[in-house]
């Protein structure tokens, strides 16, 4: 990531949080609106199989204006059929009231535009029914204008927010969406191992060393000559150069003071 990407990151979770979000908010930058909305269904997918939830991974989009319609089923192949499945589009949250009031969500998507009423009875009703089950709340704001006052808010606590163009007053590509640190977590690295697995865990910095000391001391299996048999030429090899410091009688490895210089 370089800085300039990092400065919109924290810019927009300090404009979040700013206006009442959670805190803080991680930001997946990415080339396009509808890139970011399907990263943002992946997400609420992935975390309804990670949990354990009976819900086929159903996405609940509420698109007053079928913006992206065409973005799941271009073919209109029908929900079952369609090239992203299992997304059911509908204008309000009345409609699902009356069509779907007692399915399973994996996540509702909400595209704020003008026409949507973020305090409305039914939405509140329809996220409460949502987050009672382990489902997401995502808010589309690709729609808005840069200049929208309700742009960086979260009146109905989002997990995650989408955002696209409209950041850049629609002259470039970018996509992008911000989640909260409880729904970054199904794609946090995990920080445990299996025991007796031998595996290192994902992310965790110091296993990597720690293979890299056992096979200087000769502890471990080597990919070089090891220390007993010899001088080597190679110490960490993966991790770090050879490093030689003199030590009176030879030279030893810097960075673990085992492995005998050449």
């Amino acid at each position: 990531m370089n800085e300039a990407s990092t400065k919109l990151a924290y810019l927009i979770s300090s404009s979040l949080t700013a206006r009442g979000g959670a805190r803080p908010y991680r930001s997946f930058l990415i080339n396009s609106t509808v890139e970011a909305l399907s990263g943002a269904m992946k997400l609420a997918r992935q975390t309804s199989v990670r949990n354990k939830r009976h819900d086929g991974g159903w996405i609940l989009l509420i698109d007053a204006k079928g913006v992206f319609t065409p973005f799941v089923d271009p073919l209109s192949r029908g929900v079952e059929q369609a090239m992203t499945p299992h997304v059911v589009t509908v204008s309000s949250a009345v409609e699902v009231s009356q069509t779907q009031p007692e399915h399973a969500w994996s996540a509702v998507v909400v595209v704020r535009d003008g026409s949507v009423d973020r305090s409305t009875a039914e939405l509140e009703r329809l996220f409460g029914a949502v987050r009672a089950q382990g489902g997401m709340v995502v808010l589309c704001d690709s729609e808005l204008d840069l200049p929208d006052v309700s742009l960086f808010t979260g009146p109905l606590g989002a997990d995650v927010i989408v955002y696209g163009e409209s950041l850049g007053g629609n002259q470039v590509p970018f996509g992008c969406f911000a989640m909260t640190e409880q729904a970054y977590e199904i794609w946090r690295p995990s920080t445990s191992s299996k025991k007796g697995s031998g595996a290192s865990p994902i992310g965790h910095r110091s296993s990597g060393r720690s293979r890299a000391r056992a096979r200087c001391s000769g502890s471990g299996s080597t990919t070089g000559t090891s220390p007993s048999a010899g001088p080597s030429s190679v110490c960490c090899s993966k991790w770090r150069r050879p490093s030689w410091s003199s030590s009176g009688a030879g030279s030893s490895c810097s960075c673990c003071a085992s492995c005998t210089g050449p």
